[in-house]
């Protein structure tokens, strides 16, 4: 079921409540408005019970084609990771000559291997005490069952230039099977510094272990995979509606159409009569642009 006019204006209006100044760009706190924001502020529209007491939940998902199945990813927390879809700048990556990049690909992302017992893949992230992350990644084995540990912390203090923050829980032990599953770990940072979340075999996992999709992101849920901001570009918004609260991962569940020229996103007045209406550019930015004056 396609968002209908009315709700989309009344998520529009939820949205500018962030930032009442709309009437001009420059009194725009850019850094509210973003995709995640548009999609957020639709779900809260949306989220509604209906007359048989049963909550709707409205998913939304971008991709770079008509059907879907091109770049596919679900809207949701923001990726603090950077290139995690293919692996194509490895240098950006902490251990990752201990990795090889496979021919394979898992719900469309590229997978990596080790044999190696240490050495996640990682990247080093700032945090303040107090912050709350959450990594996740596709995880298997090629072959058999054991157990792998996601880490938080730097292996030393200093770690080259970057001192380390600690974290609790600092790690936690996840069974790797020879199936693709999502494992997910969540901490609160207990000082400044910088973390490497990755996940590692272990000596514990004498097995191949292949991973995908790695996402961190704030807060304590394990949200579906999706680029971080700067390296989304998605051309199509595909949404539908029913009474599950988790996405989709099938493109065939959504209702696919051009994001630059969906119909129903609606046109807002600003109080000096001026019409103005959202776009959001390759990145995944919501741009307010003036489209009559009053």
């Amino acid at each position: 079921m396609a968002l209908d006019p009315a709700s989309l204006k009344d998520a529009v209006t939820l949205m500018l409540k962030k930032w009442p100044s709309w009437t001009t760009l420059e009194g725009r706190p850019t850094d509210l408005v973003n995709q995640k924001d548009l999609a957020d502020a639709i779900q809260a529209a949306v989220t509604i019970k209906g007359a048989d007491g049963k909550t709707s939940y409205t998913h939304i998902a971008y991709a770079n084609s008509a059907d879907g199945k091109d770049g596919f990813y679900v809207g949701g927390g923001t990726n603090l990771y950077t290139d995690t879809k293919n692996f194509d700048n490895l240098a950006s990556w902490w251990g990752s000559s201990s990795w090889t990049k496979t021919t394979d690909t898992y719900n469309g992302l590229a997978v990596m291997q080790t044999t190696r017992d240490w050495s996640g893949l990682s990247q080093y992230i700032q945090v303040k005490k107090g912050d709350i992350l959450t990594y996740s990644v596709y995880a298997k084995n090629t072959s058999g069952t054991g157990t792998s540990t996601i880490y938080w912390q730097l292996n030393g203090n200093p770690e080259g230039s970057y001192s380390t923050a600690s974290s609790n829980p600092a790690n936690k032990t996840v069974t790797i099977t020879d199936s693709w599953q999502r494992v997910s770990a969540t901490i609160v940072a207990t000082s400044d510094g910088y973390l490497r979340p990755r996940i590692e075999r272990s000596n514990e996992n004498t097995n191949t272990i292949q991973i995908a999709g790695i996402k961190l992101e704030k807060g304590s849920v394990a949200t579906s995979w999706s680029p971080a901001p700067a390296e989304a570009h998605p051309i199509y918004m595909g949404t539908y509606t029913d009474f599950t609260q988790a996405d989709s991962l099938d493109p065939t569940a959504y209702q696919w159409s051009l994001i630059a020229d969906k119909p129903d996103i609606p046109r807002l007045t600003s109080p000096d009569g001026s019409t103005w209406a959202p776009t959001i550019d390759n990145a995944g930015n919501v741009t307010w642009k003036k489209v009559s004056d009053g």
